[in-house]
């Protein structure tokens, strides 16, 4: 029984790590963490019924991946639907940088 109990311990710590966002920065995921950090954004989310603030990364064809979250990281590499995304909190820096890129690219294609 003690080696059973042992090897328990071992697997549940790892587990519980990599859902941590300081494990996400560290090793040699730096290109995957940059993408994320480039492409997400913090926003509302309806899951089973509950409104939930997640960060979600968009996976494609309506799918978004919860990257990180106010909760403990219980919803934390859940697939969700696009259905179940209130809203999203965007800076008005990054409207801006959009605005200026949108408006310079439409100037230089006339």
């Amino acid at each position: 029984m003690p080696i059973i109990n042992f090897l328990k311990n071992d697997i549940t710590i790892p587990s519980i790590i990599c859902f941590v966002k300081s494990h996400l920065q560290n090793g040699n995921n730096n290109k995957n963490f940059r993408r994320i950090e480039k492409y997400s954004c913090w926003s509302i989310l309806l899951i089973n019924g509950v409104e939930i603030e997640a960060k979600i990364i968009h996976n494609g064809r309506g799918k978004f991946r919860i990257v990180e979250d106010k909760y403990r990281a219980k919803y934390v590499h859940k697939i969700v639907d696009a259905s179940d995304v209130i809203r999203c909190n965007v800076k008005l820096s990054d409207v801006l940088y959009y605005t200026k890129y949108k408006m310079a690219r439409n100037s230089i294609k006339h």
